[in-house]
């Protein structure tokens, strides 16, 4: 149940005032994980889209200026309008609608978009390799982009690959997430990854690419917190104590336990000391604000190896601050007399009235008008979303 926490004040007068079950779901291209996912070793994610953008195309392609890249040029952009008169979608956000993206108007020869070099990485390990893609050409008759993933060993003796075919146009602009999974060597070798266009240039072959991801694939791992829903909303101050408890299923012979927080969703993660079991007990958190937590799971022999850890989907609780409710400064009044209340909320969406209704214009405005002929108290009630509190003052 949410929790609500309320107070109250008085004030005498001669008269008154009223004062996962699955970790992620994907597109249903085949290769994809299925399972649960870790923290990307690999993330091409472009940034914002400012000048401070540092992602630097391979292969020969050249950055652009213009924010309608021509034959085998790119940018980084947030948004594309109008460009070549209209035969590319405008596009008015990358994939998560938070960010930049690459616009690439693709070279005349087939040649490579990305290209890296990945060490260090977990043994018989499944890793995903995946990247969005927009086929941003509105015309049926134009070449379509056709992009090969590829794993390859550092003298470029190809490991996997996987192809995505002719992507085809669709009627609205349309992000698609493409790629396929690789199991990694026992003795762990230096690996190469490429994204290279097979598609030749000229009229169409033209795409936006977003969010290029190496990251660990595992079996399905699940975190709930006992008796509540993935989402909890409390009040500040409140002291309930939580439990988290995490599932890594029976595919883990020795598994390693390790809970996680981040007060910045999920940007950045911390380890929290000593939480290494499938359950968690949370503490009472003073502070207002937006706790996130996760349950992540690895071999006990690579417990070290941070990019072998895979997560499960996020636990949100909300801590929310208490609204300010102040029912304005004593009164004294005459009968018959008008007097306007002086009521001051502020917090998360506040919502307020007074009560009782008597002798008010709008018990739902701040500084309704009172006519009282008897001596009353007016109580001002304050709601911020889950957060209820209350005041009075007397008149």
């Amino acid at each position: 149940m949410p929790d609500f926490t309320a107070a109250c004040n008085t004030f005498l007068v001669r008269s008154w005032l009223v004062v996962f079950a699955l970790g992620f779901t994907f597109c249903s291209h085949a290769q994809l994980c299925t399972g649960s996912l870790g923290d990307p070793v690999v993330n091409i994610n472009f940034g914002s889209g400012n000048s401070g953008s540092s992602y630097t195309a391979t292969n020969g392609y050249t950055y652009s200026n213009m924010s309608c890249p021509v034959d085998g040029s790119y940018i980084i952009t947030n948004s594309t309008t109008n460009c070549f008169g209209g035969t590319w979608f405008t596009i008015n956000s990358d994939h998560t609608g938070h960010g930049a993206f690459m616009l690439v108007n693709a070279s005349v020869e087939p040649g490579d978009f990305f290209v890296a070099k990945v060490s260090d990485l977990c043994p018989n390990t499944n890793y995903e390799f995946a990247a969005w893609i927009m086929n941003v050409l509105t015309h049926r008759s134009g070449i379509r982009p056709n992009i090969t993933f590829t794993i390859e060993s550092p003298d470029g003796i190809i490991l996997q690959e996987y192809s995505t075919g002719n992507i085809a146009q669709t009627g609205e602009p349309e992000w698609n997430q493409y790629g396929f999974y690789f199991t990694t060597p026992a003795d762990n070798p230096v690996i190469v990854l490429r994204m290279r266009n097979n598609a030749p240039g000229g009229i169409g072959n033209d795409l936006a690419l977003d969010d290029i991801t190496f990251r660990p694939c595992g079996p399905i791992i699940t975190s709930s917190v006992m008796g509540h829903s993935d989402v909890v909303d409390i009040c500040e101050g409140n002291s309930n104590l939580y439990t988290l408890t995490g599932d890594a299923s029976s595919a883990y012979v020795d598994p390693s336990f390790q809970w996680q927080s981040s007060i910045d969703s999920g940007k950045t993660w911390t380890d929290i000391p000593g939480a290494t079991s499938n359950s968690y007990n949370r503490p009472f958190t003073s502070n207002a604000g937006t706790y996130w937590y996760r349950f992540s799971v690895t071999d006990r022999r690579f417990a070290d190896i941070i990019s072998c850890r895979i997560a499960s989907k996020n636990i949100v609780i909300n801590v929310h601050p208490k609204p300010y409710v102040n029912a304005g400064m004593d009164r004294i009044a005459f009968i018959r007399d008008t007097i306007h209340l002086a009521g001051i909320v502020t917090g998360e969406n506040p919502g307020f009235y007074w009560d009782p209704p008597d002798y008010l214009s709008d018990i739902k405005i701040s500084d309704p008008v009172s006519s009282p002929t008897k001596e009353i108290v007016y109580t001002l009630f304050a709601e911020s979303l889950l957060v209820v509190k209350m005041k009075t003052i007397p008149l």
